[in-house]
C-alpha cells in the first residue's frame, strides 16, 4: 500500500494543539527525538510544538507565526531544549518551510549545472526525486533478525528482509510504502562495514505495482571506499551533460529501524520498465526488449564482448554476463537468456567500416552511434578503471526487438577520477592506448579504429572537454558539492558501522581535501581533471581556458 504527497500544504497533519496564529507557517522538520522528547520549533524565543505526523513518519510539523529568523529543538520531559546550533531564515510571505532535516543548516542549495555538451539523445524520465540540491531521508522499518543475518555475515548471498514500512523524504514530499524488501548490495562493496543496499518496492505484496516516481527498485550506494564521497554521482552528473543515456542519482541519509545508517548516494536500479524510465520518459516501449548486463572477474575474466561461437558454453552466463531485466521480450527468461547476446557478440565481429548508408556498418547494429560515442568518452574521460572501456564490466547492452539494434548503458563509477587507481597511465593516456596492453576491445576498437567513425569521436570528447570537462568548470561543482555535503559527510565519517569488514576511516579533512589533491592514497579530484582534460587538450589540439 502506498500514501503520497505532493508538497506539505497537501500533506495530512493530525495535531494535538488546535491553537491557531497570526501569519501562520506551517513548519516541517525529519527528526529522531530518543524516548519521552518531543520536537518544537523556537520563533521570537517563544517554543511551539510540533506533532508527528500521521502519513509521514519521521516528520514532525505545526503552525506557529511567521519569524525571519527561527530553529528547531529536542525538548526531554524535564523541559531541557537540546537547540540547533545555528539560526535558520525564512523569505517574507512564505507560508511553509518545506521539509527540512534537524541538525543540518540548509535545506536546498545551489549547485552550479554542468554546460550541456549534446542534447539528451534520448528522453529519459523526468521526476522531483533526482535534485542535485537537496539531501532526501529514507526511513526504513524493517525485520530486524533477517536484516540482521544480512548485516552479520555480508559476503554471503541473501535473501530480502521484510520491509514492513518505507518512507521517503525531500523538501517537497513524502511517500511511505508497506511490504518492500531489503538486503545488501554489490561485489566488492560487500567486504565493508558500511554496506550498500538494494530497495525493491513491493517485494513482499505480488499483487502490489508501487513505484516512487516510477521506480520499482532502487540502490544504496555507500560510496565506503571514496573520501569525497561524490565521485560515483559527479560521473553521472558528466554522463548526463554529455546527453547520453544516464542513470540518476540523489543524495539520501538512510535510517533503519532507528539506526543512522550515514549518507548514501541513492541510485536506479534494474526491473522490468527499468529502460523505459531511461530511454522513453517513463512510458511503455514495448520495441524495448532484453537488458543484459557485464561483469570482471579479473583482467583476463570479464564482459569483453569478444565472439567465441554459437554455443552458450564458451561464455561465462553465471559470473561475467548476466540478464538484468527481460524487458519487453517475452521469449528471454532468467533461464534462457543468451541467445540474443551471442548473436549481437557475432554480428560485432562482422562488423564493416564505412558510412551508415553501408550495409553491414555499426549503424546496422547499434541504434544511435553518437550516444554510445559519448559513453565512450566519458569512460575514458573519468577514468573509470572498472568500467566499460578499460575493466570490461559495469554496463548495460538493450536491445530494440523492431530494429534489432542496441544501445550501451554504462554505470557504477565510484572508481573513477583517480579512486584506487594502479594505472597511472590512464590519467594522460592517448585515447588509443586506453585500454590495458592486450585487452581485447571489439566494441571500443570498432568505433575508434573505423575511418568514418574515428573523427566523429574526436569531436565529441572535444566538445565534452571544451564545454565542462575542464578544471575551469568542473571545480564550480565541486566546490557546491563540498559545501552541500559537509555536514553530512562529518555526520556519516563518525558513525559506527553495521558490518564487518573494511572501514577505511576517512574523516571531514580527508573529504575537503580529496576533492581537489591526493587524500588517502587516492589522487585528489580537481588534479586528476587538469591532468586528464590537459592532456586531452593537447592530443586534440584544443587550446582551454583554466
Amino acid at each position: 500500500m502506498k500514501f503520497t504527497t505532493t508538497g506539505l500544504i497537501s500533506l495530512a497533519i493530525t495535531l494535538l494543539s488546535s491553537t491557531v496564529y497570526a501569519n501562520d507557517v506551517t513548519y516541517s522538520v525529519v527528526a529522531f527525538p530518543a524516548q519521552g522528547e518531543k520536537v518544537s520549533v523556537n520563533v521570537g524565543n517563544q517554543s511551539y510544538p510540533l506533532q508527528s505526523s500521521s502519513t509521514c513518519p519521521g516528520v514532525y510539523t505545526g503552525n506557529a507565526p511567521f519569524g525571519a529568523e527561527y530553529h528547531y529543538a529536542l525538548v526531554d520531559a524535564s523541559g531541557k531544549a537540546t537547540a540547533e546550533p545555528f539560526k535558520r531564515t525564512l523569505a517574507q510571505n512564505s507560508s511553509t518551510t518545506g521539509n527540512e532535516f534537524f541538525g543540518r543548516s540548509k535545506t536546498l542549495w545551489d549547485i552550479p549545472e554542468l554546460p550541456q555538451a549534446f542534447p539528451p539523445m534520448y528522453p529519459s524520465l523526468k521526476s522531483g526525486m533526482w535534485s542535485d540540491n537537496e539531501i532526501a531521508t529514507v526511513i526504513v522499518k524493517a525485520d530486524g533478525p533477517a536484516l540482521d543475518k544480512i548485516l552479520k555475515k555480508p559476503e554471503e548471498d541473501h535473501k530480502y528482509a521484510h520491509v514492513f514500512n518505507l518512507t521517503y523524504v525531500n523538501h517537497d514530499s513524502c511517500y511511505t510504502f508497506t511490504d518492500a524488501g531489503i538486503r545488501n548490495s554489490g561485489q566488492s562493496s560487500k567486504e565493508y562495514a558500511k554496506q550498500s543496499f538494494n530497495l525493491k518496492l513491493g517485494k513482499f505484496n505480488k499483487g502490489s505495482d508501487d513505484r516512487l516516481f516510477n521506480r520499482k527498485a532502487l540502490k544504496m550506494r555507500a560510496e565506503a571506499d571514496d573520501p569525497a564521497f561524490i565521485r560515483d554521482k559527479l560521473s553521472l552528473d558528466v554522463l548526463k551533460a554529455s546527453g547520453a543515456i544516464h542513470l540518476d542519482g540523489n543524495f539520501a541519509r538512510l535510517f533503519v529501524n532507528d539506526k543512522p545508517y550515514g549518507l548514501y548516494l541513492m541510485t536506479d536500479d534494474e526491473f522490468v520498465g527499468f529502460t523505459d524510465n531511461l530511454m522513453n520518459g517513463g512510458k511503455a516501449d514495448p520495441n524495448i526488449g532484453a537488458t543484459f548486463k557485464g561483469n570482471s572477474m579479473s583482467a583476463t575474466q570479464c564482459a569483453d564482448l569478444v565472439y567465441k561461437g554459437d554455443d552458450e558454453k564458451k561464455y561465462d552466463f553465471s559470473d561475467i554476463y548476466f540478464l538484468g531485466t527481460e524487458g519487453h521480450d517475452k521469449n528471454v527468461t532468467d533461464e534462457n537468456y543468451g541467445a540474443p547476446l551471442i548473436s549481437f557478440m557475432k554480428r560485432l565481429s562482422e562488423v564493416k567500416p564505412g558510412t551508415p548508408t553501408e550495409p553491414g556498418t555499426l549503424n546496422d547494429l547499434i541504434d544511435n552511434t553518437n550516444q554510445t560515442m559519448a559513453q565512450l568518452a566519458v569512460n575514458m574521460l573519468i577514468g573509470a578503471w572498472d568500467g566499460f572501456w578499460y575493466g570490461g564490466t559495469n554496463f548495460y547492452l538493450t536491445e530494440h526487438l523492431d530494429t534489432k539494434k542496441w544501445n550501451l548503458i554504462t554505470y557504477d563509477f565510484d572508481d573513477t577520477f583517480g579512486n584506487d587507481m594502479t594505472d597511472k597511465s590512464m590519467v594522460t593516456a592517448p585515447y588509443e592506448q586506453y585500454a590495458p596492453k592486450n585487452a581485447k576491445r571489439p566494441f571500443i576498437d570498432a568505433f575508434i579504429k573505423d575511418p568514418y567513425y574515428k573523427p566523429q569521436f574526436e569531436a565529441i570528447l572535444k566538445t565534452i572537454v571544451e564545454r565542462y570537462f575542464n578544471p575551469a568548470t568542473m571545480k564550480k561543482r565541486l566546490d557546491a558539492y563540498t559545501e552541500m555535503l559537509q555536514e553530512d559527510i562529518a555526520w556519516d565519517y563518525n558513525l559506527k558501522k553495521p558490518s564487518p569488514g573494511r572501514d577505511e576511516k576517512f574523516t571531514l579533512q580527508s573529504f575537503k581535501t580529496n576533492m581537489y589533491n591526493a587524500s588517502n592514497d587516492r589522487m585528489g579530484i580537481l588534479d586528476y581533471i587538469n591532468q586528464r582534460s590537459s592532456a586531452t587538450a593537447k592530443q586534440l589540439n584544443i587550446t582551454l581556458n583554466n
